[in-house]
């Protein structure tokens, strides 16, 4: 279990869900190959490990690029989000609109993104619920200013449930 270029320190899902005990916590799943022939599957063992360990569905959010089958674990109950391509802002008008229609027929389907597609998304989808991450570059770059700014409007938007940062452990690397 890990998120790319990071390299994987061989801590699975297992484990790592063994180890939370804070209702309160919320857990982003990021299912990076989840298909039509394996989407039972996850759903079922996210679930088995979920009451193994006295886990809640509320504590999940489970995101993919692949909102066709997302919708199977949407409709079990599980909190989800269409992972909007990260290159969004910097595509044509022609692509875009295949991801805002797509977006429009999962109408129910939360959407989750980079905060560079924030303002566009919101634009146009401004009752959606968001999932956004912020994994910014450099911190003394000439991008910092707004970079701030942008990141005080998602804070302020209640559309967004929750915004993802980077986060620099004392005690290790998870």
């Amino acid at each position: 279990m890990y998120h790319p270029p990071a390299e994987s320190i061989g801590l699975n899902l297992e484990t790592y869900l063994s180890k939370l005990s804070d209702d309160n916590l919320k857990v982003w799943l990021d299912f990076k190959n989840l298909t039509a022939e394996n989407k039972v599957l996850a759903t079922s063992r996210l679930v088995f490990l979920m009451t193994k360990f006295k886990l809640t569905k509320q504590m999940f959010l489970v995101e993919s690029k692949n909102i066709d089958q997302l919708q199977y674990i949407n409709d079990r109950g599980f909190l989800t989000s269409y992972y909007v391509p990260s290159s969004l802002y910097n595509s044509n008008k022609k692509f875009k609109d295949s991801i805002y229609k797509l977006i429009m027929t999962y109408n129910q389907q939360s959407i989750s993104f980079t905060h560079q597609n924030y303002i566009e998304l919101h634009k146009k989808f401004p009752r959606r619920e968001k999932f956004v991450w912020a994994l910014y570059g450099n911190p003394l770059g000439k991008s910092r200013v707004h970079q701030i700014r942008i990141t005080r409007r998602i804070l302020k938007d209640t559309t967004v449930k929750r915004l993802l940062v980077p986060f620099k452990s004392i005690g290790g690397n998870r």
